[in-house]
């Protein structure tokens, strides 16, 4: 037989027997032998492992003082030969001893995940939500764990797992439902299992925005609670906020706000909004940068929850008018978020007669009798309002109106 070494000083016996083991689910060859004992100095050994990869030249792993050597981070496809050397007088020498050369074909080993990328996380409606990723279909996965939590450091709970097969999708798309998304803040990761059930890659975080709106009537103004998006590669760029009046949506949003941290308050202020029975809608997308993403991907968007407010009718009645001038010529009260159909103006004099009366919110009175023919003296005259909030409820307003000339 013969030295691996060229030093003189090396005896090589073939009294070390390498054998080994493989971890096919942690991609890890196992090495073992069996101690020499044939120095001088009996047991008190160091070894040196070698490892040749694709028939390379010998390099040394590391060295210890035990019989087993653990290898991670195979690669499938290539080729693996180990030898060990054991040296007398732990790790002095000057005498050594080679063991056997064992060679392992790494074609079995489970591949891992590169990739797990969760793409966004959106909201459909107050009950769904959808979350996308973007997997290593190339890997070898059993099924991908979604996992959610309610607080960023709250514990993720595995709400469903979606099995892995060939030729599947890599994007791919979970449909969330039975969450509460106008009150609740949610925050989904996706997980990699592979065959041997260990878990190999966990993805980014996602978090939907949670959006938030409550009214002020009295300030005619509705104020936003917008929480962030988390968490894109190219984080966000822009925030757009949407809203409806009337359930009408704009097709353009009311205001663009640059990124924050965690959330932030956005006022729309409703004192020139007239129209519409009193109900504002609200929704905010996110926009992510222009990032060079895993697989192409363009940037990604999401959209918040849609939340709602209500204001109750605003009404403002003038306390005098001046008929056939040429501005505030006619008593007319303006009246905002209101159902039309259930309007009433009444005019009274001070002998209690009706005098005028008009179910057209759009109509206001002259000053004459039923609108027409000659002005009525100066006078204090009493009017009646009555009107309905966009849902029925039911308002009425006396008071008096001066008619001067």
């Amino acid at each position: 037989t013969q030295s691996r070494s060229s030093a003189a000083s090396d005896v090589y016996k073939r009294q070390i027997y390498l054998r080994n083991s493989v971890d096919i689910c942690n991609a890890t060859i196992n090495l073992e032998w069996n101690p020499y004992d044939d120095f001088n100095s009996g047991l008190n050994l160091s070894y040196d492992v070698f490892l040749s990869i694709n028939a390379g030249p010998y390099s040394l792993l590391g060295s210890t003082t035990d019989t087993t050597f653990s290898y991670p981070g195979i690669i499938n496809g290539f080729t693996y030969d180990f030898f060990v050397r054991g040296i007398e007088n732990n790790g002095a020498g000057p005498m050594s001893s080679s063991s056997n050369d064992i060679q392992i074909n790494s074609v079995n080993f489970l591949k891992d995940p590169q990739f797990n990328y969760l793409y966004t996380a959106t909201v459909v409606d107050s009950q769904l939500i959808t979350v996308q990723f973007y997997i290593d279909t190339a890997a070898d996965i059993s099924h991908y764990n979604v996992t959610r939590a309610t607080s960023l450091n709250g514990t993720y709970e595995i709400i469903d797992a979606i099995p892995a097969f060939p030729g599947m999708n890599p994007m791919i798309t979970y449909q969330d439902d039975g969450v509460n998304a106008n009150t609740t803040n949610y925050f989904y990761k996706a997980e990699t299992i592979n065959s041997c059930g260990d878990l190999k890659f966990t993805s980014n975080l996602g978090r939907p925005i949670l959006l938030r709106v409550e009214s002020d009537g009295v300030g005619a103004k509705n104020t936003l609670t917008i929480t962030k998006y988390d968490d894109w590669l190219g984080r966000e760029d822009v925030y757009e906020i949407y809203r409806a009046i009337g359930g009408v949506w704009g097709t353009s949003p009311i205001a663009t706000i640059l990124p924050f941290t965690d959330s932030t308050l956005y006022f729309d202020h409703i004192m020139d909004i007239t129209e519409g029975n009193g109900e504002f809608c609200y929704k905010v997308i996110a926009k992510e940068n222009n990032v060079i993403h895993v697989g192409g991907l363009s940037p990604a968007s999401t959209t918040s929850n849609e939340s709602c407010v209500m204001h109750t009718p605003l009404l403002y009645v003038p306390n005098a008018f001046i008929p056939l001038s040429p501005s505030n010529y006619e008593f007319k009260p303006v009246l905002t978020f209101s159902d039309p159909a259930g309007y009433l103006l009444q005019i009274y004099n001070r002998w209690g007669q009706l005098i005028f009366e008009t179910k057209d919110f759009n109509e206001g009175w002259n000053g004459a009798t039923n609108n027409s023919g000659a002005i009525n003296q100066t006078d204090s005259y009493v009017y009646l309002i009555k009107f309905s909030s966009a849902d029925g409820e039911g308002y009425s307003k006396r008071g008096v109106v001066s008619l001067l000339h």
